[in-house]
């Protein structure tokens, strides 16, 4: 793929949380609302790539049980980056990217500090770590923006890996060129 700028998601992409954040959300919903534990983690799952804020406004509207479960998510969430480590795979595809003078970028709905929190265990620099600011700075037209005006890139220039539709559909909105992560390997 001949793209300058390649942005990866985070989550699900380059390190597997997923499952992980998964289980903690189906313990997390299911104790609060009146749904299974294996319902839970399926609606996680469904609204995956957005804030997990956005993902209970989703799922149960502007319930106020929202903000007890998202802050208990938040803080729980802390303890399973810090057991997080990148798959070698994707950390050679990563090299190999650096090598050909690729500029690489996060961009990922996962909070600001949790985004860097987990990149000290990458040892690649990203040239852009972009995470969500608990706004609207977030993973789509915000982030592709900002690089946009940061390089002097067109969005054109962009590939955006990512591993869930929200991703995707992000990636089509905002006119800039979609990898599926688990096709990563293959292209690169």
């Amino acid at each position: 793929m001949d793209a300058k700028v390649w942005v990866f998601d985070l989550d699900g992409t380059l390190v597997d949380t997923m499952e992980k954040y998964s289980e903690l959300a189906g313990k997390l919903i299911s104790s609060y609302y009146c749904v299974s534990e294996g319902e839970a983690r399926e609606l996680y799952k469904r609204t995956s790539g957005r804030p997990f804020k956005e993902q209970l406004l989703l799922i149960f509207g502007k319930d106020f049980k929202n903000y007890r479960v998202w802050t208990e998510f938040e803080r729980r969430k802390a303890l399973i980056i810090k057991k997080t480590k990148i798959n070698k795979k994707i950390l050679k595809v990563l090299e190999k990217l650096k090598k050909r003078g690729k500029i690489l970028a996060i961009s990922s709905n996962n909070l600001q500090k949790y985004v860097e929190e987990i990149l000290k265990k990458i040892p690649i620099e990203f040239n852009f770590i972009l995470g969500w600011d608990g706004r609207s700075f977030k993973k789509g037209e915000r982030h592709f923006k900002f690089l946009e005006k940061k390089l002097k890139i067109s969005r054109k220039e962009f590939v955006f890996i990512g591993d869930s539709f929200y991703d995707y559909l992000i990636s089509k909105r905002c006119g800039v060129r979609f990898l599926w992560a688990r096709q990563l390997l293959k292209v690169v």
